[in-house]
This record gives C-alpha cells, sequence and structure tokens, in this order.
C-alpha cells in the first residue's frame, strides 16, 4: 500500500504539465463555491495537481472545476456553510485540501505557512510541514501514521468496501472508546461522516472528560443512525 501510494504522488508530480493546464487560473479566480480566497499554497498546489484520488479511496487532494465530482472540490470543502461546518471554531483558520479514507484532514494554516493534520474525530491539530509542499515527506515516510493506511489496509483485506465519495467512519469513534476493528467500521457519504464527527468533537471540546454527550444531530437526506 505504501508503494502504491508512493507510485501514485510521484505519478501526479510527474505528469505535471497535465495537471497544470487542468488547474487553469480562471478556475482559481472564478470558483463559485468558495467563500474566501484560496491560500497561495492552495495555489501553488494546483499548479502541480488539480485533484486527485487514489483508485481505492485512501486518499484524496481537492481540486477546483465543475469536471471534478463535488467531494472533491476545495471550494465546496471550504465553504463556511459547507462539509466542515459541524466543527464550529475548531475550523478556524484552516483551508483543507486533501484527506485520507477516515475522514482525517491535511490543511494549510491561513495565517502563516504551516501545514496540519487535522484529526476527523476530535478536530486536533498536528503540526506536519511548512510550505505547499512541505506535507509529501512525513506522508510518504510514514502513511500509516498519517493517512491511517494500515487501518485501511485491515479493512480492505477483511472484505470492507468504499464506493465514491465515501469514507471509512467508526460505529463508534475511537474517541469514545471503540476499537479499530473492521466490526467497527462502515463505509458513509463523506458529509455524513464528518457532520457526526464534527458534532462529537465540538462536544469534546467544550466538556470535561467523562461527560456523557447528547443532542448529536444526524444529517438529514442520509441514512438513518445504525444503518451504513
Amino acid at each position: 500500500m505504501q508503494e502504491a501510494l508512493e507510485r501514485l504522488l510521484k505519478t501526479a508530480w510527474a505528469r505535471s504539465s497535465e495537471w497544470r493546464s487542468a488547474a487553469h487560473p480562471a478556475w482559481i479566480e472564478a470558483d463559485a463555491e468558495a467563500s474566501q480566497p484560496f491560500p497561495e499554497a492552495f495555489c501553488a498546489l494546483l499548479g502541480e495537481v488539480n485533484g486527485l484520488e487514489a483508485p481505492d479511496g485512501a486518499f484524496r487532494i481537492f481540486g477546483v472545476g465543475p469536471e471534478l465530482p463535488r467531494y472533491l472540490r476545495a471550494g465546496e470543502r471550504n465553504r463556511r456553510d459547507g462539509w466542515m461546518r459541524h466543527y464550529g471554531t475548531l475550523r478556524e483558520g484552516l483551508f483543507f485540501f486533501a484527506e485520507d479514507a477516515f475522514g482525517n484532514q491535511l490543511a494549510y494554516e491561513l495565517e502563516g505557512t504551516g501545514c496540519v493534520h487535522f484529526d476527523g474525530e476530535t478536530g486536533l491539530r498536528t503540526p506536519l510541514a511548512e510550505g505547499p509542499f512541505g506535507w509529501l515527506e512525513p506522508v510518504m515516510d510514514d502513511p500509516s501514521r498519517w493517512l491511517q493506511l494500515g487501518s485501511f489496509e485491515g479493512y480492505m483485506e477483511a472484505g470492507g468496501d468504499l464506493g465514491s465519495g465515501e469514507m471509512i467512519a467508526y460505529k463508534q469513534a475511537l474517541c469514545l472508546g471503540g476499537a479499530p476493528l473492521f466490526d467497527n467500521m462502515v463505509p458513509r457519504r463523506i458529509e455524513v461522516g464528518l457532520c457526526l464527527y464534527g458534532q462529537i468533537a465540538q462536544a469534546l471540546a467544550e466538556l470535561p472528560d467523562g461527560t456523557p454527550i447528547d443532542g448529536i444531530e444526524w444529517l438529514a437526506g442520509s441514512q438513518t443512525p445504525g444503518q451504513p
């Protein structure tokens, strides 16, 4: 899996002229889905790759333009009323540009030049690198840590499936005592998984350890609780 990811990223960068043509400046300036200007770091990334997804869904880089599926559009993913709105202030000051199969995000800091890993369940930030491309080295050196590839591999080898626009969610979140086992994993639409995780993350950030959590709302129009 690590070798496959490395080949994927190297292939994307080797085809930079093709990706560069896809990221035409017009899309950067006129992305109707974006509620804020794209940061310089993301514009630099667009100069090399405009939307990229591993064939098995283990890793995604967002892009711009109507040719991309909705879940890969950076404007949609970063709108203030978009998919990450459920994280509230936990998401402030970040621009999300990539994610792993479990909903964990990579984000550029809007103030400064840093890149962070954003835990999908808790909203915790871990400094990762500096600059538009600095994240590549740590991610490729340790994809099991930064992209959860070990857990992803185990899920797929156990017969799990991941469709287009889906993420792997834990039925009982790890931060609430769930186990990283196949029986606790279920594919969900990305916006549904992030809706639930965002509410949990906000609750955890505001309450003392051991406090029961309630009031979690299921995203309208999505699967009902208990269903994948």
